[in-house]
């Protein structure tokens, strides 16, 4: 069993069909590769922005905080806002109508 000359021209051509297709998609692998790394980096990118939008948030939330804390610190409570109220009433500043309209507001008719 010898092969032809024939026989040996069809492997050959098979053998260069072959390579030509492992060629292609050795091609085709290498431009996968470069779209994957260039989606790689913009993902990173993004993944980059999304953490300083997030570290941006977070001070954010801080300051105000912070800030709400001062106000809650700073702020009166009832019991001495009444005596305010009390303590003007006494010195004339405002009058008693006015001290009931300050503590017991009139009510608005959602009617109207």
């Amino acid at each position: 069993m010898y092969a032809t000359q024939e026989d040996m021209d069809l492997l050959l051509e098979s053998v260069n069909k072959m390579a030509t297709c492992i060629e292609e998609l050795s091609a085709r692998m290498d431009d996968f590769s470069i779209r994957m790394d260039q989606l790689s980096a913009r993902l990173e990118d993004l993944a980059s922005r999304m953490e300083e939008g997030f570290i941006r948030i977070d001070q954010r939330l801080n300051y105000l905080e912070t800030r709400l804390e001062r106000i809650e610190k700073n702020m009166v409570h009832k019991a001495q806002f009444n005596s305010l109220l009390i303590i003007l009433e006494k010195k004339q500043v405002i009058t008693s109508f006015e001290k009931a309209h300050i503590l017991f507001p009139p009510i608005e008719d959602p009617l109207s």
